[in-house]
């Protein structure tokens, strides 16, 4: 089972494509370790994004967080500074656009079950309240997450 974080149809001036990740929703068991690959969706054109994601720490323990081969994500656009309150921050931005394939990993982070029940996307979500969720292309072309 796959859970989207965004819907393109929202994104752009037109309601054209925009940014999405996608994540294998699994069920959490207590003790085990379980690695969440972060996929995109198909953006052509692709210069920055930026995202902060809320994990809830009382029921998984954050591990590592890498990007993965092929997107050129680098460890140092990954932010874990408030990794204690269960949030994780990603920027990244370069001068010439990229193509994004339909199912490309981005980054994978891992983490420790510390409660089981429940699924994992009922512990992870966005958040906005201080870091908007948005894509740019080359000619500063924004798609705002919902």
């Amino acid at each position: 089972m796959v859970a989207t974080f965004a819907n393109p149809a929202n994104f752009g001036p037109d309601g054209g494509s925009g940014l999405t990740f996608t994540i294998e929703d699994l069920v959490l068991e207590a003790g085990e370790e379980v690695s969440v690959d972060f996929r995109a969706g198909y953006f052509e054109d692709l210069t920055a994004f930026q995202w902060a994601l809320q994990f809830d720490p009382e029921r998984l323990e954050w591990l590592a967080t890498e990007p993965l081969e092929g997107f050129p994500l680098m460890q140092e656009h990954i932010g874990i500074y408030n990794i204690g309150a269960g949030e994780i921050r990603a920027v990244w931005s370069q001068a010439e656009g990229v193509l994004v394939t339909e199912g490309e990993g981005v980054c994978r982070i891992k983490f420790r079950v510390l409660q089981s029940g429940g699924k994992l996307s009922e512990v992870l979500a966005l958040d906005e309240s201080e870091i908007p969720a948005s894509a740019y292309t080359s000619v500063f072309g924004e798609s705002k997450w919902y």
